[in-house]
């Protein structure tokens, strides 16, 4: 990949990453006052309105890969695609038992959520009259 590609690949996590390079090795910092969240297109956006939701990314193909490329769906058959997604399921894991034994961090995730969402309850774009295949049978 050329300069170019680099830069347009990190251009979401350039408040984090100023130095990308084909693996990333270390956990980027936690940077609470940061306004600019990683975009995407994901129903964990209509989630995260009802529950407190969090975020694991992990090393699954090489930097500068297209999203929706054949590229990234060639890597997702090796090694490092297999490793990175048990990585993040083993993380989800362990943060799950972290929190299953402790009832006040849920709670004050559950009134940050609160606080931050304000009286905007969710409302799904979706109108209720549009159907999903499977049931409109």
């Amino acid at each position: 990949m050329n300069a170019d590609d680099l830069a347009n690949s990190s251009r979401h996590f350039a408040a984090a990453l100023r130095d990308p390079r084909p693996i990333i090795t270390e956990v980027l910092p936690y940077h609470p006052d940061i306004k600019r969240p990683v975009t995407g297109s994901t129903d964990v956006g209509d989630v995260s309105w009802v529950v407190p939701t969090t975020q694991c990314l992990t090393a699954c193909y090489a930097w500068g890969t297209g999203f929706h490329s054949w590229q990234m769906v060639a890597q997702g058959k090796l090694s490092l695609a297999h490793k990175g997604m048990l990585l993040a399921a083993k993380t989800l894991a362990a943060t799950a038992i972290d929190l299953a034994g402790t009832p006040d961090t849920l709670r004050e995730a559950r009134q940050e959520l609160e606080r931050k969402r304000g009286q905007r309850p969710y409302e799904c774009p979706i109108p209720p009259e549009v159907m999903p295949p499977p049931a409109r049978g």
